[in-house]
């Protein structure tokens, strides 16, 4: 009885990782199609989010990186 209730968890679990993973990635693409529309401010906006939001993912390393690349250091806040 008890470990049905385990694995429905851990799938809850692993569930909510790959959302979180999901949000962060798209927010990041946010970011770059405003780079590709040349909105800077807008573009500053998102990439910050997913730094401030998304900080233990791959897409805050790659926000981070694009964001230094198009605005500098300062930008990050």
């Amino acid at each position: 009885q008890q470990y049905p209730h385990f694995a429905r968890l851990l799938q809850v679990k692993a569930l909510e990782e790959r959302i979180y993973q999901i949000e962060g990635h798209k927010e990041l693409e946010i970011a770059q199609f405003y780079i590709r529309f040349s909105k800077p401010s807008a573009a500053k906006y998102y990439y910050n989010r997913v730094i401030n939001d998304w900080p233990d993912t791959q897409w805050a390393q790659i926000a981070r990186k694009e964001l230094v690349k198009h605005f500098g250091a300062e930008a990050i806040n």
